[in-house]
């Protein structure tokens, strides 16, 4: 994810927003068995691969700063076409 952020120009907004840094991660399988996937620190990584917190704040962060990016955002309007 942060490759993503640094290449919209938004990974010093997201890193100074606070969120949690997240080492790694746990997922429970269909067979309630539990796999982990460890994210470590290395030379090669000197940031988390991952931030958790809440989607609504992250999304919010991510579309105030595509505004401030010179992107057309709208809210509050229902698409009703799309024309390709």
């Amino acid at each position: 994810m942060n490759d993503a952020l640094r290449a919209i120009g938004a990974e010093g907004l997201v890193r100074d927003a606070g969120f949690p840094e997240k080492w790694g991660a746990a997922f429970m399988l269909a067979d309630e068995a539990t796999s982990a996937t460890p994210i470590s620190r290395s030379p090669r990584r000197a940031r988390s691969a991952d931030v958790a917190g809440p989607s609504r704040t992250f999304d919010h962060l991510l579309l105030r700063h595509a505004a401030a990016s010179g992107a057309d955002v709208r809210e509050c309007h229902r698409v009703e076409d799309v024309r390709l």
